[in-house]
Parts: structure tokens; sequence; C-alpha cells
């Protein structure tokens, strides 16, 4: 639960930053998950996750 919070409080604080900087954020995130891939076989996700992903790609209607 405190993953998502965390998640929720990043995206209210990401719509007050410029298009320039969330792209570098997110090359930035893009580069750190490239890292884990490397590094671990496989997360694990709490329901916590699980139910965050079902509810951002209902409204996306894309898949992770």
């Amino acid at each position: 639960m405190r993953h998502l919070s965390y998640a929720l409080l990043a995206t209210a604080r990401s719509s007050l930053k410029s298009q320039r900087e969330l792209a570098l954020e997110n090359l930035a995130l893009r580069q750190q998950l490239a890292i884990l891939h490397h590094k671990t076989k496989r997360p694990k996700l709490t329901k916590a996750d699980r139910a965050f992903w079902v509810a951002v790609c209902g409204r996306t209607g894309k898949t992770p």
C-alpha cells in the first residue's frame, strides 16, 4: 500500500513539472528499469501493485 501512496504522490507532483523535466525523469526511470531487468529475474508484485496496474490499464486501454 505504501508503494501505491508514493505513486499517487509522485503523479500529483509531476503535474507541476515542465514537459522537459518529465521527459528527463521518464528517461531516468527507464534506465533504472533496464538495470533492474539485468540484476533480477522477476520482481514479485503485491496485491496493491496488481490493483494499480489494473486501474491504469483500464483507463488507458494499454498493457504495461
